[in-house]
């Protein structure tokens, strides 16, 4: 009671309701704040959210002991972060989930609200090679990350996450939504259109497609070419890896010149796959295509004959038509 009266006498009102029983924070020690926290808020200047706008930064500064990336893939790296729609098509062995798993890893440790998802053609391609690439710098990070790694996410909360799948059913790509949502199409050449259809439908902040240049149509082709407008593309090919460069350092495991010495023995450097694998082209024509891409373009943007010489409109409804359909692939 006499602490009460003497409090009254004070002016200060008595704790009321469930702030009667909360327990009094100890002196000398601040009280712990919930986590986890938006990024920002609580955590000081050492928080990574000041990297949201520079993955580079980031993974000099996060990730510096699990590797160096080389030019090509530090200008992947900026442009995802400038561009709102990025399509790399690159060499085999240039790097790009490499580079994939530090922009996912940068995307979601940077972001509060931040959702990733991942599509690829194959759980292969995730298990054995995209995931692996983020055990690695996860394992080598410099600082202390939020998320924890499973076998295909990556979560620091049940809203804050990536996940990486593959699916025969494009409904199940749909149903993850965020204001700061990323979509990655990994292996995007081999990715059905069923698929991109219903990717459209997450209406992501930010788009990324990685891939190999072994298609002559659908989306992935299509944003090196007809919507090039579109997407922001990038092309790296062989000859600007680490290992084809003078006086870049070799990184083990990226295309090398008996890489390459190989497939031109097998092809020829003449041979679509050799464009495609090697060149990171897209070639005119695969091996199971029996009239090449560009032969059709020129077909549909030649303008039907005038002028003299030209059959009379009699003479063209007597000419037979003739109609090409490709059947396994559309």
């Amino acid at each position: 009671m006499r602490l009460l009266r003497n409090l009254l006498h004070r002016g200060a009102k008595p704790p009321e309701g469930d702030d009667a029983h909360a327990p009094k924070p100890r002196k000398g020690r601040a009280s712990r704040p919930k986590y986890p926290l938006p990024l920002g808020e609580g955590q000081g200047e050492g928080s990574l959210a000041r990297f949201r706008d520079d993955p580079v930064a980031f993974v000099a500064h996060a990730l510096p002991n699990a590797g160096t990336p080389y030019p090509k893939q530090l200008e992947m790296m900026r442009l995802a972060a400038k561009e709102r729609r990025l399509s790399v098509v690159g060499c085999n062995g240039s790097g790009k989930d490499w580079t994939l798993a530090r922009l996912i890893l940068w995307w979601v440790e940077t972001r509060p609200r931040a959702k990733v998802v991942v599509i690829a053609p194959t759980q292969r391609q995730i298990e054995r090679i995209l995931w692996p690439e983020m055990a690695s710098a996860v394992a080598q990070a410099n600082v202390p990350l939020s998320g924890k790694l499973t076998q295909s996410r990556y979560e620091i909360s049940p809203d804050r996450f990536a996940i990486a799948f593959s699916t025969n059913k494009p409904e199940n790509i749909l149903g993850f939504h965020s204001p700061e949502l990323m979509l990655i199409v990994d292996e995007a050449h081999a990715v059905e259109e069923s698929h991109f259809d219903a990717a459209r439908r997450l209406n992501a902040k930010k788009t990324i497609l990685a891939g190999n240049a072994f298609s002559t149509s659908g989306e992935f082709y299509d944003s090196h070419h007809g919507k090039s407008d579109h997407y922001k593309s990038l092309r790296i090919p062989a000859s600007e890896t680490p290992n084809l460069m003078d006086g870049a350092t070799p990184i083990p495991g990226l295309i090398d010149a008996d890489d390459i010495a190989d497939r031109k023995r097998d092809w020829g450097a003449d041979h679509p796959k050799f464009i495609a694998a090697v060149n990171a082209e897209f070639p005119d024509s695969l091996d199971d295509s029996l009239v090449g891409r560009a032969a059709v373009d020129d077909a549909m943007a030649e303008s039907a004959p005038s002028g003299d010489g030209a059959p009379t409109a009699e003479e063209d409804e007597r000419e037979p038509v003739y109609i090409g359909v490709d059947v396994a692939r559309f």
